[in-house]
């Protein structure tokens, strides 16, 4: 790698659990003109995100993923309304922000997902992310499911699903740029773009994963070999 970096992404994992002193100290270091941070909804603190914008940040990803409780309880998030801190973010300052919502989710149906995606659309966020739900092994989900539950909707019914998102996004302003990406005109991620132009990046930390400019590509899989490097 040479050069300075374009972009900087801090994420996935819950960054939004470090103090601003601590995220704020790596974007010093890094010195990319392009910020974003991942967060969760229940972490939003007014002071922490004050601190970020002044601080450099651009942008924030705020990992709603649904504002039905029942579903984000089933996705491990905390019983926190993501109202207040979509709020919060719509009036920080910050270049942009997105949200992400998941669909396809154990029980859902066309009508929830629905009422799921007016909720968002309601606070006019700037950038959504769609991410249809996978069964990982080793998840909750994926032993629900070899004990005979089913946890994903059949082929049509999450074509359904995907469609109606992309429909009604496209007629709220939020134009595709990317598979899972929607952005209304100047907002969207130039970090994102870059992974679909083949841009080389550089992955730090336990489980985040990289491309090198020969196109090689690597993950940093193991959490004790990547500490291991680290000593």
């Amino acid at each position: 790698f040479t050069g300075d970096p374009a972009t900087l992404y801090i994420g996935g994992g819950t960054p939004s659990r470090l103090s601003a002193d601590t995220l704020l100290g790596l974007v010093e270091t890094v010195g990319a003109p392009d910020v974003t941070v991942e967060a969760n909804p229940e972490d939003l603190e007014p002071e922490w995100l004050e601190a970020l914008v002044a601080g450099g940040v651009s942008r924030v990803s705020l990992g709603v993923q649904s504002t039905v409780p029942r579903f984000a309880r089933r996705l491990g998030r905390a019983h926190v309304p993501a109202g207040p801190a979509i709020e919060r973010l719509r009036g920080s300052g910050l270049d942009s922000w997105s949200v992400d919502l998941i669909f396809g989710l154990p029980g859902q149906t066309l009508a929830d997902l629905v009422a799921d995606l007016e909720a968002l659309l309601a606070h006019e966020p700037p950038h959504v992310s769609l991410y249809g739900l996978t069964i990982e092994p080793g998840t909750g989900f994926a032993r629900l499911e070899a004990r005979g539950r089913e946890m994903e909707p059949d082929a049509d019914v999450w074509r359904s699903m995907y469609d109606h998102l992309v429909e009604r996004l496209e007629a709220a302003g939020l134009h595709r740029y990317e598979v899972s990406n929607f952005a209304r005109n100047g907002h969207r991620s130039a970090h994102n773009a870059l992974y679909w132009q083949g841009a080389p990046y550089l992955a730090v930390g336990p489980g985040a994963h990289g491309f090198a400019p020969d196109g090689r590509r690597w993950v940093n899989a193991s959490w004790a070999g990547w500490r291991r490097g680290e000593e």
